[in-house]
């Protein structure tokens, strides 16, 4: 697809940054988000089409068919986008967001899962490379896990929200950033601070990149005699991003039995950034599936 200025009417999207990169691959448009590539895959296609699509995975919000559709013109609601990346992640839609039963007998995640549709063997593991893509290689780089890592960037007009939705093992998080006033961000985009806060709650929150962290088990109503075991404890995990601008910071209380968030004003002390993953340490792609055409039969 081509990386080249498009206009539409009297509407021109721009990338970020101004740098187009003529033909390319759609896994490297994605990967660096190319709101140009985006739109002109979006009329190829067409609008309905992509709308329809949304409907598949569970969107409901509206959709307004204009040609800024492929690039999240019409507002949908965070919960809605994480719960569309989990049919991916499960290679089965819709998936319906909702609490979590008292009784796990199939397992909370499948139990999700409400609908007979499957994405294939074709179009999932494709989905699953350009997320990858995404992740690790791409605009959301800075989230990359030493597991398989998925997922992708969003970053709104005039940086009004910077999102960071993805998924490793079977946990799919989403985090949104932006003013409760809609003012615009300063600087801050998908790839950076929601990339950031995803790394850091994800790489607390999965095990070895297949499982979430297990629940605490309840104690024994009657222990067998013997040595006790040894009690292995997690700390709590507290993660605070100053928010740029507005003299506040967010907290964020990791523990074995929940998530806290809180708000409070900014300490005298910014923290750290968290240290970047060499490359090597990134999880290799997952391989995608691509089927030989078959011969007429007769």
């Amino acid at each position: 697809i081509t990386d080249a200025p498009i206009t539409i009417g009297d509407w021109s999207p721009r990338n970020s940054g101004g740098q187009y990169r003529g033909p390319i691959t759609l896994r490297e448009a994605f990967a660096i988000s190319s709101n140009v590539a985006t739109v002109r895959l979006s009329e190829r296609i067409g609008r309905e089409n992509v709308i329809q699509a949304a409907r598949d995975l569970g969107v409901t919000a509206p959709l307004t068919p204009e040609p800024s559709l492929a690039l999240g013109s019409s507002g949908v609601s965070l919960i809605e986008m994480t719960a569309a990346y989990a049919a991916i992640a499960n290679g089965a839609y819709p998936v319906k967001p909702q609490g979590l039963p008292a009784t796990e007998e199939r397992g909370w995640f499948s139990s999700l899962v409400s609908g007979p549709s499957r994405l294939g063997r074709r179009i999932q593991p494709m989905m699953l490379d350009m997320l990858w893509q995404a992740a690790n290689a791409g605009t959301g780089r800075a989230a990359a896990l030493p597991t398989q890592t998925f997922g992708k960037t969003g970053t709104s007009q005039e940086n009004r929200d910077a999102l960071f939705i993805g998924f490793s093992g079977d946990l799919v998080t989403g985090v949104w950033i932006g003013n409760d006033d809609n003012r615009p961000l300063k600087g801050v985009q998908g790839g950076g601070l929601p990339a950031l806060i995803w790394r850091d709650f994800m790489s607390n929150a999965v095990v070895g990149g297949a499982a979430p962290m297990p629940r605490r088990a309840a104690p024994q109503r009657h222990p067998e005699p013997g040595p006790e075991p040894r009690k292995i404890e997690r700390e709590p995990t507290r993660i605070v991003v100053p928010i740029e601008g507005t003299g506040m910071q967010v907290g964020v209380d990791v523990r074995d039995d929940g998530v806290t968030f809180s708000a409070q004003p900014t300490a005298p002390r910014d923290r750290p950034a968290p240290r970047e993953l060499p490359p090597s340490q990134a999880a290799p792609p997952p391989p995608v599936i691509r089927e030989e055409p078959q011969p007429d039969r007769p």
